[in-house]
């Protein structure tokens, strides 16, 4: 349910909030990108790799080739959602400022995405570019006030995104999965059947991220409480949750769960402990300059 949805949410708000850094000067611009986004990768990827390096040679088992290799691979392939909110704004300012905010712009560079072959993660950016756009020109184009004088009531419009949602849902698949299936119009399954796939894959992702984005503005509009200032919290941190979770799900947790029965219940417990566990070690870095700088991007 959750991969139908959550990155192209994230990739929208991305889109939306970067409008206001269009306002500063393009070279401002880029260096932010750079340090904001790239840094931490780099910071990283080389943590874990000389962690793994030093335990190797431990071992007596550390080969440079294998290790370059795999250090390589890393810098390219991990964070991916991170590498396409470097990427997707650099298109976004090469619209706004080289084309003048030309619309049709964005279309016809999505047409020509279409067709890069799906290697080195590109599926994966190509499959962000539409949400980022989209949340830019909401911004732009002044539509949360268009939304207020469009919409009386908040809920005919979580109403209209959850039948939506649930419509689309139903014919939900392996073949939705941005993982399994890609975007390329070369791909595996034919231009026509994979057009068919993106189309699908995109309608959901906007349909979820509507629903959730109209539900979260009616619970804050409802209840101004702790609960709201929770869900900022973790908002705010979301930079450094994302990067946490992509190491202790996959080097930790999967160890200490990976071999029980699935349970909602464990799942809920796991979801409170590592959120816990990284608001705290994320509160850590940021009291350190040098660590907020290197492993958060000074955010």
């Amino acid at each position: 349910l959750i991969y139908s949805f959550h990155m192209p949410l994230f990739a929208v708000l991305s889109g939306y909030l970067f409008y206001w850094s269009m306002k500063k000067p393009p070279k401002i611009v880029l260096i932010k990108r750079l340090i904001s986004l790239l840094i931490p990768i780099f910071c990283w990827v080389t943590l874990v790799c000389m962690g793994r390096a030093a335990i190797l040679m431990l071992k007596h088992e550390f080969a440079l080739f294998e290790f370059v290799h795999t250090y390589g691979n890393k810098l390219l392939f991990s964070h991916w959602f991170l590498w396409a909110i470097f990427w997707c704004p650099l298109i976004v300012l090469l619209v706004e400022k080289v084309c003048e905010g030309r619309k049709w712009m964005y279309g016809l560079i999505l047409l020509i995405l279409l067709f890069i072959p799906a290697r080195y993660n590109s599926h994966l950016y190509v499959y962000m570019y539409p949400y980022f756009v989209v949340g830019f020109l909401f911004n732009k184009l002044d539509g949360v006030n268009w939304y207020k004088r469009a919409v009386k009531k908040d809920w005919w419009a979580l109403v209209i995104a959850v039948i939506a949602f649930a419509v689309l849902f139903v014919f939900y698949g392996h073949d939705s999965y941005i993982y399994t299936t890609r975007i390329s119009l070369f791909g595996e399954k034919g231009a026509i059947t994979q057009l068919g796939i993106d189309v699908y894959r995109w309608a959901i992702g906007f349909a979820g991220s509507v629903m959730a984005i109209i539900l979260c503005k009616m619970v804050c509009d409802k209840w101004k409480g702790v609960g709201v200032r929770l869900l900022a919290y973790f908002g705010q941190i979301s930079f450094g949750i994302y990067i946490l979770n992509s190491y202790v799900s996959g080097y930790g947790l999967r160890r200490i769960t990976g071999s029980f029965t699935p349970n909602v219940v464990i799942w809920i417990v796991e979801t409170i402990v590592s959120m816990a566990v990284y608001a705290a070690a994320v509160e850590i870095m940021e009291r350190i300059p040098v660590v907020k700088k290197m492993l958060l991007g000074g955010r």
